[in-house]
């Protein structure tokens, strides 16, 4: 990732509240191992609140094209950090169980699409059935 692209993905960590404890420049150099490719680090708009890390991860194309390996990753919590990655399910389908309550930074990637990049909060005081919805952009 060059410079540039980092400044301003931790810019837009920082205007989201990124918890100081963990540094969108930490977040961004753990999700390197892991991710799959994409041009342009997207930054996701909206702090996500859930009970449970599941949900799904769609493709703006419409469908996963067959074979296509697709990454859910985070980083956290403040407390203890520890990157945890799961491939999703051909439909993007994905669960990562047992995460603490506390506030993380997840990123979702796959080669050919750009990477989507945001916060994560999890507590038991968020809504019941609340999911995370991804929305991955094709690279350009």
């Amino acid at each position: 990732m060059s410079g540039l692209l980092a400044i301003q993905a931790a810019a837009a960590f920082a205007a989201q509240g990124r918890p100081a404890t963990i540094s969108s420049e930490k977040c961004l150099t753990v999700f390197e191992k892991h991710r799959l490719g994409g041009h342009e680090l997207r930054s996701h708009p909206d702090v996500l609140r859930v009970r449970e890390v599941r949900g799904r991860v769609t493709s703006e194309a419409g469908g996963w094209p067959r074979g296509t390996r697709v990454v859910f990753q985070v980083f956290g919590p403040a407390t203890r950090p520890v990157v945890r990655a799961v491939d999703v399910a051909p439909d993007g389908a994905f669960t990562i169980e047992g995460l603490p309550a506390g506030d993380y930074c997840f990123e979702a990637s796959a080669s050919g699409w750009d990477p989507l990049a945001g916060l994560l909060a999890v507590s038991d005081k968020h809504p019941k059935g609340a999911t995370i919805e991804l929305l991955l952009p094709l690279a350009q």
